[in-house]
């Protein structure tokens, strides 16, 4: 079975809230391509943290600062060569792939 060390899922919510849509996507990823970080950046912690899943608090985004920030600042919570971003309605579905 392959390592996929190399890519961060990453999902990226400005709103608060505990962003469970959001963690589901990065875990399903996961499980598709095994040995992947799995980070989610949200205006809060949720209380509920999905087992894998590492949390760091960003600032709340409306539409327009989402995409600065995924153009301009997301490289830098990066440490992985491969990032994908997931959110709640789009993810990885087969590994495979």
């Amino acid at each position: 079975m392959a390592n996929f060390t190399d890519i961060t899922f990453v999902s990226i919510d400005g709103r608060n809230g505990d962003c469970l849509g959001a963690q589901f996507a990065i875990r399903r990823s996961a499980n598709q391509l095994p040995g992947a970080k799995q980070l989610l950046l949200s205006a809060e912690k949720p209380k509920i943290l999905l087992e894998g899943v590492t949390h760091q608090t960003i600032q709340s985004l409306s539409y327009f600062e989402y995409t600065i920030f995924v153009l301009y600042s997301l490289w830098h919570l990066i440490d992985t060569e491969y990032a994908l971003i997931v959110q709640e309605d789009g993810w990885v579905l087969d590994g495979a792939n």
